[in-house]
């Protein structure tokens, strides 16, 4: 019994540690490394399709398609095709007074997927080359549309942008925003600057038209159908390239329940993911595109969410401390080895985060983490709710909130 259980330890640090040190690199990469900067030209304005797939958005979409309007970017180059699913009539009458292509959706079960395959199918490719996704509730910096259109004359196929924090009015948002930097700091300029793609995000994302097209036939995810779309991607030797300087504004989420929801969502993806494609990710290895297929389909979804991470490491570490020095009892491994991952692994997550973010307002929202960290533990056991349905998150903020300043500075 006591070598089984010295086993099953063993199994259990490793799985941790390994989980470290992919956060130690990418942390440290994207903060001390820097890939050649993408090579921007001047470039003739390329015509742009901006593709928004709109479900239930009728507070917010209004004011997101006038923000358009605010583009540094001639005009003329650019059409918004609104996928407009289940939204209310007086809403759809305001739209169509905008000079863009609402296209109505009547799904039996809503999904973005199919919000996103109805509206690139009404795209022409030899119209619009280039196709930009948003969200319902992005807002873009002004400049978003002309350095996308040059970092594809520069000649690459696939390129996400720098989502950023849109509210910071609540202190689950302060949390959902510094999770967003993290991501953003870990697996897009992280794993960019290491020389593999960026990982999608779900909006803030540009591609050749022809290509989304092409992707989008063979994507049916309920959930995570952007992390379908770079596994498509990576298998047609596509490299995923991240724009940190291209600015999209993201609402994040201001209650427990709606954190709560939209990570459901998010667990049920990552196993999906992890369980359909693992086999093929260890096959595609020595292909080329290879390694960008093996970190979408193993690396990012193998471990648990940064949160879940620390809470459990942190929680074996008081657990294993009280065992070894008031019961001093060997049956635990040192304290000290859980207690160096868990100083690693935090000491890595604050090197990725913004030091805009460093102010009393996260120490304040820090204060949810411990509850926050039970909510998605029991939401392990609970993802299998997400497969059943389409969960959505309601948005409610019109305009940028946020004074902090642009990643990088």
């Amino acid at each position: 019994m006591y070598l089984i259980l010295r086993i099953v330890q063993n199994i259990i640090f490793i799985y941790f540690a390994i989980s470290t040190l992919h956060v130690l690199i990418l942390s440290v990469a994207g903060r001390f490394f820097q890939r050649l900067p993408i090579s921007i030209p001047d470039s003739e304005p390329a015509w742009i399709a901006v593709l928004i797939p709109c479900y239930k958005e009728d507070l917010i979409i209004i004011n997101s398609i006038k923000s358009y309007a605010l583009q540094d970017y001639p005009k003329d180059k650019f059409k918004i095709y609104l996928v407009a699913d289940s939204l209310q009539k007086t809403t759809l009458k305001l739209l169509k007074t905008f000079d863009i292509n609402v296209i109505e959706a009547d799904f039996d079960v809503s999904t973005v997927t199919k919000s996103i395959k109805l509206g690139v199918t009404s795209i022409d490719h030899r119209e619009f080359p280039l196709t930009l996704i948003c969200d319902a509730d992005n807002i873009l910096a002004p400049d978003f549309l002309k350095k996308i259109n040059a970092v594809f004359s520069a000649g690459y196929q696939a390129v996400q942008g720098c989502r950023y924090t849109k509210n910071i009015n609540t202190p689950m948002a302060i949390l959902d925003s510094v999770s967003e930097m993290i991501n953003n700091h870990l697996y897009r300029k992280g794993t960019y600057s290491l020389g593999l793609s960026s990982a999608l995000i779900g909006s803030g994302m540009a591609f050749k038209t022809s290509l989304l097209q092409d992707c989008m036939q063979n994507n049916n995810a309920i959930h995570g159908w952007d992390r379908e779309l770079q596994l498509l991607l990576s298998e047609r030797e596509i490299t995923i390239a991240y724009l940190e300087s291209a600015i999209c504004y993201d609402e994040k989420v201001s209650s427990q329940k709606a954190f709560k929801n939209q990570r459901k969502r998010w667990l049920d993806s990552q196993f999906t993911t992890l369980t359909e494609h693992f086999a093929e990710a260890f096959m595609n290895l020595g292909k080329k595109g290879g390694l960008n297929y093996f970190q979408f389909a193993i690396l990012f979804n193998l471990f648990l969410t940064r949160l879940l991470n620390i809470g459990i490491l942190g929680t074996i570490t008081i657990i294993d401390a009280v065992i070894y020095f008031f019961f001093r009892s060997e049956i635990l491994l040192s304290p000290y080895y859980w207690l160096a991952l868990f100083t690693v692994y935090g000491m890595s997550l604050i090197l990725a985060i913004p030091t805009a973010f460093m102010n009393g307002k996260l120490v304040s929202a820090l204060l949810k983490v411990p509850v926050t960290f039970l909510g998605m533990f029991i939401l392990l056991f609970k993802t299998k709710e997400a497969r059943t349905k389409f969960d959505h998150t309601e948005h409610t903020i019109n305009e940028v909130e946020t004074s902090m300043h642009k990643p990088g500075k």
